[in-house]
């Protein structure tokens, strides 16, 4: 296990240097969904290391760990080979004073993103088609960030950079008290880091660090669920007031426990919940035995992307435990959540030929909305920033189903229009008679 682990560093130092050669270069999407991806199947892989070797999950663990880890080579070099003009162009003059208004946009947005996600999301979450689309509204909470910390990394404001980094940690705790799942915040505060660690000059002093942090937050998750049950209880009795709701919360950061992979509880949490690699394997056996069948396509139904406004009765299309049930003949009680992953279903389909290229168009696709994102970005250009970074943002769901992805990657989509043109209609004023500009909003970046 401890040689896997070995290949998967390399890798993401592979990552670096064939991506993201000199800051400015790559994307802070291509990064997070590396991570993403690893986070749900490298701590599994870890608690493995130093004893349980006799555990019955090893092998599966192994089997799936070996396939993610070609998935996760053929994602970069899907990301290597996605060329095209960088922009760097912001690397050959510093910002004056429009980085001032750059952060004050962001903080604009962040607080956008924050009232779609505490207001506008759970008043609208019940209507068909319009709650996938309001959902997504909360994935403006990182883009706000990312422009603080754009015009913070450019202008060398330490400060600007050090407050956007210290409200990071409290986005998993609001995701735990608002809706009992950590998974949210998690993605939020990967997609913000990987955005700092492209522009950073500093990098070695990042990568040092990479470990003492990897190391607390999963200290941050054996602790968290150790609680989730007890939290979820006072979360989801929606009876529960604000201040009951943090009190959970706290009671848990009060209670936090260092990880120690000799802990059988500890390791216990990792291999439930970060160890996608024993479903992967389980199933890659059971093919490899004959005993299931490749399903070639069968698990993306396009039609299930048909709006629910225009097909009330459609099936519910979250989740993926008949995905994962199917493949691997694992039975979950009625209720649980599982989701399928990208390294189960690509397998499932199409072997592993379904993950090599699966992932390469991962890569390359991701890569493609980064230089676009980051264009952006250096160009003052809000449209490009959004119509890119909201659907890229939805595309990081390492642990989802296809379907689940294309959806909500469409509604990111509507999401971003539904911004412009209200942006459009503020930017007009109270005129009525004024006819819409044909401009595009730009950020008040552009000299």
């Amino acid at each position: 296990m401890t040689g896997l682990v070995i290949v998967w560093v390399v890798l993401f130092l592979a990552l670096i240097v064939f991506v993201s050669p000199r800051p400015g270069m790559g994307g802070p999407l291509t990064f997070a969904y590396f991570l993403a991806l690893s986070i749900i199947h490298v701590p599994g892989a870890l608690s493995y290391i130093g004893g349980a070797m006799t555990d019955s999950g090893l092998e599966p663990t192994l089997v799936g760990f070996r396939m993610t880890l070609i998935g996760l080579a053929a994602f970069v070099a899907g990301a290597a080979l996605s060329r095209g003009p960088q922009p760097l162009a912001v690397w050959r003059g510093r910002l004056s004073g429009d980085g001032i208004a750059v952060q004050q946009l962001g903080t604009r947005i962040i607080v956008l993103g924050a009232v779609a996600f505490v207001v506008i999301q759970p008043l609208l979450g019940s209507i068909a088609t319009v709650a996938s689309v309001v959902s997504t509204l909360s994935q403006l909470l990182v883009i706000g960030l990312w422009l603080r910390l754009y015009a913070s990394v450019t202008l060398r404001n330490r400060r600007g950079i050090i407050l956007t980094l210290a409200i990071l940690p409290l986005l998993p705790l609001v995701t735990i008290a608002s809706a009992g799942f950590v998974g949210y915040g998690i993605s939020w505060v990967i997609s913000v880091v990987a955005l700092l660690f492209v522009l950073a000059r500093g990098r070695t002093l990042i990568l040092l660090a990479t470990p003492v942090v990897l190391y607390l937050g999963l200290s941050f998750f054996v602790t968290y669920a150790g609680q989730r049950n007890e939290i979820r209880e006072v979360v989801w009795s929606g009876r529960a007031s604000i201040m009951e709701r943090v009190d959970s919360v706290a009671r848990m950061v009060t209670s936090f426990e260092p990880l120690d992979l000799a802990d059988d509880v500890h390791a216990r949490h990792l291999r439930n919940r970060l160890n996608q690699n024993l479903l992967v394997g389980v199933g890659v056996i059971r093919h490899q035995n004959d005993t299931v069948d490749l399903a070639y396509g069968a698990t993306f139904q396009p039609w299930l992307l048909i709006p629910r406004v225009l097909w009330p009765g459609k099936p519910d299309i979250g989740g993926s435990g008949n995905i994962v049930t199917s493949f691997t003949g694992i039975n979950f009680s009625a209720g649980t959540s599982v989701g399928a992953g990208q390294v189960l279903e690509f397998y499932y389909n199409f072997g592993i030929v379904g993950v090599v290229l699966g992932f390469f168009g991962l890569g390359y696709l991701l890569r493609l909305l980064d230089r676009r994102l980051m264009t952006g970005l250096v160009q003052g250009d809000l449209r490009l920033l959004l119509l890119n970074g909201m659907p890229g943002l939805a595309l990081l769901q390492p642990g989802g189903s296809v379907i689940e992805i294309a959806a909500a990657t469409i509604a990111a989509l509507v999401a971003a229009h539904v911004v412009l043109a209200y942006d459009r209609h503020r930017r007009r004023g109270p005129a009525s008679g004024e006819r819409p500009r044909a401009a595009r909003p730009h950020l008040p970046l552009r000299r």
